[in-house]
């Protein structure tokens, strides 16, 4: 499943600062598999132990935004599933 969640992390007059999470509960990834996303749209299977990369993915996200002066991070856990931020 996937749950998205948005949090205010700062409020005033000029800006509001929020962060958006995107939970989901799949098999998730190794840590050395993480900076890979980034370049590539990728889904590791750990009943065959492969790991499949696609063009796009992410990468798109990511480069968003960074031109919207943002940051995004990746935690996963094997088997746990993975949160976007």
């Amino acid at each position: 499943s996937v749950k998205i969640q948005v949090t205010v992390k700062e409020k005033n007059i000029d800006n509001n600062l929020l962060q958006f999470d995107v939970i989901d509960t799949g098999v998730g990834c190794t840590q050395d598999k993480i900076d890979i996303i980034f370049a590539q749209l990728a889904i590791e299977d750990q009943t065959k132990k492969n790991f499949y990369l696609f063009e796009g993915g992410i990468k798109v996200v990511k480069q968003f935004i960074h031109d919207l002066n943002g940051t995004i991070t990746v935690n996963s856990q094997i088997n746990k599933g993975t949160t976007v931020s």
